[in-house]
């Protein structure tokens, strides 16, 4: 019988670091923005969460006459030592780095979780590459585990995830 285990993984999935490869159309002012975007690197069982893109202001310095200082709404102000164009926009943060989330997953067959008197293992940490699909597959399979069928298929290089089994007492 295969026993339940728990899957982990960090909050809000794993993203790449923010890039464009835009250069910003306007040279001051506020006036233009730049598309950034990142890629949900995690694996199936850990799905990432938010935006894959944003648009960010640039080149917020106040423009020299005769252009007018600052567009839109954007009026010259000091932040931080400098004198920009804002106030900008406030990004919306993201989920904190370093937290987790576990979910117990249980056998589909029986629809079973930890039974009473059951303990979860000491934690495992996984890691799947692309060449090791079929041969971590056998190894999850002879542990116990159950593993969706097309849960191992891999779009990114590395896959890191925890994993512990219930101990089942009886």
């Amino acid at each position: 019988m295969r026993k339940p285990f728990q899957v982990c993984c960090p909050s809000g999935g794993s993203w790449t670091a923010w890039s464009t490869t835009q250069t910003c159309p306007d040279t001051c002012g506020s006036c233009a923005q730049l598309t950034y975007t990142r890629t949900c690197t995690s694996s199936p069982t850990c799905p990432c969460s938010g935006s894959s893109s944003k648009s960010v202001n640039c080149n917020l310095a106040p423009c020299q006459y005769p252009r007018t200082s600052c567009c839109g709404s954007y009026k010259a102000m000091a932040v931080s030592e400098q004198v920009i164009c804002g106030p900008q926009p406030t990004e919306p943060i993201d989920t904190p780095s370093g937290s987790t989330i576990c979910t117990a997953v249980s056998n589909i067959a029986s629809g079973t979780t930890c039974p009473p008197g059951g303990q979860w293992s000491s934690w495992t940490q996984a890691v799947l590459q692309p060449n090791q699909l079929l041969v971590h597959h056998n190894i999850v399979n002879s542990l116990g585990l159950h593993v969706v069928p097309g849960m191992l298929k891999a779009l990114v290089l590395l896959f890191v995830f925890l994993i512990r089994q219930c101990e089942d007492a009886s």
